[in-house]
């Protein structure tokens, strides 16, 4: 993963759920438990669904907490789409 996620560089989706014996979605109690999140990473997005700001910047591994834009969710909603199985509009 490196390089400028607009622009072509990498980046990875996590949304921190979870799916019952029933195939319900349930909220994981943390999105990343590690200390060192993508720690190989020379560079890119991590696009993070936290909305209980469970993860600090101590998990970070020298990256940023920065708010989503407008071309971030352009670009992460196809694959949202692609992937749930869901309608979901944006």
């Amino acid at each position: 993963m490196a390089g400028d996620s607009l622009n072509g560089g990498g980046f990875v989706i996590m949304n921190g759920i979870a799916f019952d014996r029933d195939g319900n979605i349930t909220v994981q109690e943390t999105p990343y438990p590690g200390s060192n999140l993508f720690s190989l990473a020379s560079g890119g997005a991590i696009y993070l669904r936290d909305p209980h700001q469970k993860v600090v910047n101590e998990q970070l591994n020298g990256g940023e907490f920065v708010s989503l834009s407008e071309k971030d969710w352009e670009l992460i909603l196809p694959y949202l789409k692609e992937t749930s199985g869901f309608s979901i509009s944006g």
